[in-house]
């Protein structure tokens, strides 16, 4: 099977390998007791809403942010790829 062909079917996840990284882990678990503590000390309905939209903001910018970085990435190595073979 070709590269291509194992992307089209799923077989290759540079998303889902990306947060195997140990350090990555152990980023999302401070992240996460700390946003825990945060909801912990709010005292009403609304102050925990209006929480819980900026964290659903910054992690949509934060999706948003990998898909571009990724794509530049992979545009990058298209490029280079292609400067390799025109030599």
């Amino acid at each position: 099977m070709t590269v291509l062909e194992d992307l089209y079917y799923g077989n290759i996840t540079p998303f889902n390998e990306y947060y195997q990284n140990p350090e990555t882990e152990i980023a999302i678990n401070k992240n996460n007791k700390i946003t825990d503590n945060l909801s912990s000390m709010l005292n009403t309905k609304e102050q925990r809403k209006a929480v819980n939209a900026v964290i659903n903001s910054q992690s949509k910018v934060l999706a948003l942010t990998e898909k571009d970085a990724f794509l530049a990435g992979l545009k990058l190595g298209i490029k280079i790829m292609a400067e390799v073979y025109s030599e």
